[in-house]
């Protein structure tokens, strides 16, 4: 799972040089009902920070395609980090690591168009959470849970790429392990991206 979002991005990379040329323009009637791929950049909060949860930067790939006239079959995989910290209640540390999530997931997304060019989304769907230890020797286990989306997006012109924003909540299994004890953790995400269309 270490080299799934360097070869996202690797694969983001190549679709990125196919596609980046605009459409002709009668091919451009029907580019939004494509198949489409994006990297998104984000910020997240992981947890409650007074049971080891966090905050940090996040790293994400999406794929997505048309399964209806109005909605999306999404697929997303993604991987932050925080400093985790467990304390006694009065500012003593009792134990301290480096915590990297790893997320998989899928959802189903209903699309409401606005304008040729604008248009939001909302969904939900399932995932799978890992949690990496810098330092406890611990055995890693996928944790199950679920998640809500809902964002915007903005076709650029000739409708081959978009800009979009997101804003997504997660809640999912917990590590219970020092210092993350949380079994139950809650997760949101702020993150925007761009996307390409095949």
């Amino acid at each position: 799972m270490r080299r799934l979002l360097p070869l996202c991005l690797g694969a983001f990379l190549v679709t990125t040089t196919v596609v980046s040329a605009d459409p002709k323009d009668g091919d451009q009637t029907k580019t939004a009902d494509r198949p489409s791929a994006g990297l998104f950049l984000g910020a997240t909060t992981n947890g409650d920070p007074e049971r080891g949860g966090g905050a940090g930067g996040e790293l994400g790939f999406v794929f997505d395609t048309p399964i209806t006239k109005r909605a999306r079959l999404r697929f997303d995989a993604t991987r932050t980090s925080w400093d985790s910290k467990e304390d006694d209640g009065q500012g003593h540390i009792m134990a301290a690591d480096t915590i990297t999530m790893t997320t998989m997931r899928v959802s189903v997304v209903s699309v409401r168009r606005h304008s040729p060019h604008y248009a939001s989304y909302s969904g939900f769907g399932l995932g799978a959470y890992r949690y990496d230890f810098a330092r406890a020797p611990v055995t890693h286990h996928w944790h199950g849970g679920v998640h809500f989306i809902f964002g915007l997006e903005f076709l650029r012109r000739g409708e081959r790429s978009a800009v979009n924003a997101e804003v997504r909540v997660h809640a999912m299994g917990g590590p219970d392990v020092r210092p993350e004890t949380q079994v139950l953790m809650f997760k949101t995400e702020a993150a925007v991206g761009m996307k390409l269309r095949f």
